[in-house]
């Protein structure tokens, strides 16, 4: 049986009739119990769910959001609403954020949401504001139109798995899901970093193929391994796709238990060991605090199982192959987007030749250009805008706006990426950033990444983000650095060095930044891409009370 061919939820049925009492989806918080869901679970409860949609009269292709925090019942919604052959949407709404909901909600159409049974949740007192309740699990609202019907979630109970169905069904409304189990779909929340947010429908075919094109490097050498991944499911990396493609047991993180960010790295730590996960997809940061705990004590390392890393969101630099033969033996990393899939991935060992921003090489034959500001092509591996010609792995369209879908291609039928970079000799893909992050100085214009790469050979530096910043009415570069765990940096040190090494390129010379900030992190966003808009504020705020 070709597994990739084969929607979600015959995914799912397939492995709970190959090893049904077999774990496949673990959820484990720091304060609250483990709670493991079989392969068999995951099927007959994932297909109560969708059963249910369609007997309170749920229409096939219509769009159910899920606001529930990451549970075993926030899995068993997405789950279920691809048996109902729905299209399931993940977001994750906090205090403020009603207008933003309401905008969502009305622009798919949203005819049925999920939420908590626990009154004091941030989701729960927004919309019970917004709702009013008739029978059973039907609802009407003046602010969101579409919607029908609310079903809570048991998770306030942590001792069961499960939700409150109201609603009297009878048999002359009797469905058979075996019509809606190859139909579902699935709608993604943009991180925003490129705008306002957009709502993308990811392809079909892109779900049910793309992540069995990246793990099957790893099937063969780990067959039965388990995986723990710190994504969170509204984003496509969150979707527990090692369980979907090999059966195993994917561990995540319970959310209705919040743990403390400065807490969270040595829980996943712990969590990675009592587990005994040898693949993972974590980021980068955290990579490099797993490093500095097992150098700290090598007594952790006889029991640490870690062989396989994956990650994506963002280019890596040289300084993650700190980690290769500490952390994990291999260490992948991917590119694409969530309009565009997968497209890339760079494997990197210990000796690897690896520099910076690397995201290796296609899985599939895509037709790409590299386009400069006039939309000419470039070439002799010049760096410039990137473009991908569309192919079935590619999102459907940005939901309630085709203007915008219109004008994302080129008329050729071309990608327009929003990233910056260039092609090796090699065909591996160069990822220099986002084209909107130039900066300037002194009238000269440069991509960030070309003084973000100076600044990073400092020693002592991990992370380095270079934003334009204002200080006494006068545009200036800063240069933003998080150390190394465990490594006291100098801001002068580090000026010090660039001042020298910039004064050795003629091209970059005048990109010297002007300031200096140390911290302990960047600000991110959901998908934990740094939100460059907000650091420009923090510096710019603390360079004038450092002034002043």
């Amino acid at each position: 049986m070709e597994l990739d061919n084969l929607s979600i939820p015959r995914k799912v049925q397939h492995w709970a009739n190959k090893h049904p009492d077999d774990e496949a989806l673990v959820f484990v918080s720091k304060d609250g119990p483990r709670t493991a869901l079989t392969c068999a679970d995951v099927f007959n409860k994932s297909k109560v769910f969708g059963l249910h949609l369609l007997q309170l009269g749920v229409s096939p292709g219509s769009v159910v959001v899920n606001l529930l925090d990451d549970s075993p019942e926030a899995f068993l919604v997405f789950f279920g609403t691809q048996f109902a052959g729905c299209k399931s949407m993940k977001l994750i709404i906090g205090p403020g954020d009603d207008e933003f909901l309401i905008h969502l909600l009305n622009t798919t159409n949203c005819q049925t949401i999920v939420i908590s049974s626990d009154p004091e949740n941030a989701t729960t007192k927004i919309l019970s504001k917004l709702i009013h309740r008739m029978s059973g699990n039907k609802v009407n609202s003046t602010a969101i139109p579409s919607l029908k019907f609310v079903v809570d979630s048991k998770d306030i109970d942590v001792n069961q798995v499960g939700f409150i169905c109201q609603e009297e069904v009878s048999d002359s409304r009797s469905v058979n899901i075996e019509d809606t189990m190859d139909n579902g779909g699935v709608l993604m929340v943009s991180s925003g970093t490129t705008g306002p947010s957009k709502i993308i429908e990811l392809s079909r075919q892109g779900l049910q193929e793309s992540m069995h094109k990246i793990f099957k490097c790893v099937m063969d050498q780990y067959p039965n391994s388990n995986m723990f991944n710190m994504r969170k499911l509204f984003w496509f990396l969150g979707i527990p796709q090692w369980y979907l493609c090999t059966g195993n047991r994917s561990v995540h993180i319970d959310n209705r238990f919040p743990i403390q960010e400065d807490d969270l790295p040595k829980f996943v730590f712990d969590t990675i060991i009592n587990e005994s996960c040898e693949c993972a997809k974590l980021d980068p940061m955290t990579c490099s605090k797993f490093n500095y705990f097992l150098q700290s004590d090598h007594k952790l390392r006889n029991k640490w199982p870690l062989k396989v890393v994956w990650t994506g969101g963002k280019p890596l630099t040289q300084s993650i192959k700190e980690v290769i033969g500490t952390v994990c033996h291999t260490f992948h990393n991917m590119y694409g987007s969530s309009e565009m899939n997968l497209l890339t991935m760079k494997k990197i060992e210990k000796d690897t030749e690896f520099e910076d921003f690397n995201s290796g090489s296609f899985f599939y034959d895509i037709k790409m250009k590299i386009i400069d500001e006039n939309l000419k092509e470039v070439t002799n591996g010049a760096s410039g805008h990137l473009t991908f010609q569309r192919s079935p792995y590619f999102f459907v369209g940005y939901v309630g706006n085709e203007e915008l879908t219109k004008q994302s291609f080129s008329e050729d039928g071309y990608f327009f990426s929003k990233d910056y970079g260039r092609v090796k000799p090699n065909g591996e893909l160069i990822i220099q950033g986002r084209t909107e992050d130039i900066v300037s100085r002194d009238g000269n214009i440069y991509h960030a990444s070309q003084i973000e790469s100076l600044v990073r050979k400092a020693p002592g530096v991990y992370q380095v983000t270079v934003i334009n910043v204002t200080v006494n009415q006068k545009e200036d570069l800063c240069a933003c650095i998080v150390p190394r765990v465990g490594v006291s940096v100098s801001e002068q040190d580090v000026r010090d060095f660039c001042e020298n090494e910039f004064g050795k390129d003629p091209q970059l010379k005048e990109g010297c930044p002007g300031y200096y900030l140390t911290l302990k992190k960047f600000p991110t966003n959901i998908n934990g891409k740094v939100v460059r808009r907000t650091l420009r504020s923090n510096a710019e705020r603390s360079i004038n009370l450092h002034l002043y």
